[in-house]
């Protein structure tokens, strides 16, 4: 299990990653949660599923335009 969690001034927006569903989350501060891990800031982040798995590229200044060329690239 994963959460994510965006405080005021993040941006939220459906995306798709091919025929892959995906969520594209930016701006503000948000947190990622993973278990059995400290909660830690997030850059800028493209999340997706892709069959069983769940994928994502992150980065301070990544771009939506540079997370999807580079998600298009991996999957």
């Amino acid at each position: 299990m994963l959460k994510k969690v965006a405080l005021a001034g993040a941006s939220v927006r459906l995306e798709r990653v091919g025929n892959d569903p995906a969520v594209w989350i930016a701006g503000g501060r948000h947190v990622v949660l993973f278990p059995h891990a400290a909660p830690r800031l997030a850059g800028n982040v493209l999340v997706w599923q892709h069959g069983a798995l769940t994928l994502r590229v992150e980065g301070a200044h990544l771009s939506l335009r540079g997370a999807l060329t580079l998600a298009e690239k991996i999957g």
